[in-house]
């Protein structure tokens, strides 16, 4: 009898995730909205002087 194997959603994101460009293009972004971050918390704390 064969069993049901359940797809498990962190080992499919783990799988995709961990492929070179979606990781470069991954962590590109995360840096991009980092910086984002900081730079509107900057400019607000300058416009309010």
């Amino acid at each position: 009898m064969k069993e049901f194997m359940m797809l498990n959603p962190n080992v499919m994101l783990k799988n995709i995730v961990t492929q070179s460009g979606v990781e470069n293009a991954v962590t590109l972004l995360a840096r991009m909205l980092m910086s984002y971050i900081f730079i509107v918390a900057g400019w607000g704390k300058i416009a309010t002087l």
